[in-house]
């Protein structure tokens, strides 16, 4: 029961720093802004992280984890590819609407300034985010090869090529996102992945 707890303690400052990091630089979150929008007492955030790298090491690897969700999303038999997308632009839809409740109205930005601060506060980031890049091609280019076999999409067709042209679409999006008072816009999201879609649909 208390690794249970203590569990759910670690968590919670983990997003909380990932919240705060996100809208604010590094250099101006302090433990009393973590102490305060935690509830947790200064003590306890010590017992879990013994310097404020310490826990922004832990919100970028949380940030990391957040934007590789597409590992989670599930592959259907039929249409594989088409329910992928639909799927994949729901869960971004999902972590708009979580962010949102927690006081990030643009998730995009809030990412965006976490992944540039991580470049001079995370050591190997470059490394690390390339990996996570390699990963969420990966997942393309095996939905890719599924709806190949499932004469879902024309043939020949460079599935690799494919899987990435979906990830750079995806992430010219969110990039441009990031100057939009909401972030992402969900519906041009979902028509330009779809837009690619038609293009190599039986």
């Amino acid at each position: 029961m208390l690794k249970a707890n203590a569990k759910i303690t670690r968590e919670k400052i983990v997003f909380t720093a990932f919240i705060q990091f996100s809208i604010k630089p590094y250099e101006k979150v302090t433990f009393d802004d973590l102490v305060r929008e935690t509830g947790v007492g200064r003590g306890t955030i010590l017992h879990h992280f013994k310097t404020k790298k310490e826990i922004f090491d832990a919100a970028i690897e949380f940030s990391l984890s957040t934007r590789t969700g597409i590992l989670n999303i599930p592959v259907r038999e039929h249409d594989c590819l088409k329910n992928f997308i639909i799927d994949f632009v729901k869960s971004c839809k999902e972590t708009q609407t979580k962010m949102a409740k927690y006081g990030i109205s643009n998730i995009n930005r809030s990412m965006f300034n976490l992944n540039n601060q991580a470049f001079f506060h995370y050591e190997n980031f470059e490394t690390l985010s390339k990996q996570n890049q390699q990963i969420e091609i990966k997942v393309w280019h095996q939905v890719i090869n599924k709806a190949i076999a499932a004469n879902e999409i024309k043939t020949p067709i460079d599935p690799e090529l494919l899987a990435t042209i979906f990830y750079q679409a995806y992430m010219g999006h969110s990039y441009e996102a990031v100057s939009n008072k909401h972030g992402c816009d969900i519906d041009k999201l979902i028509k330009e992945l779809m837009g690619i879609y038609e293009i190599v649909k039986c």
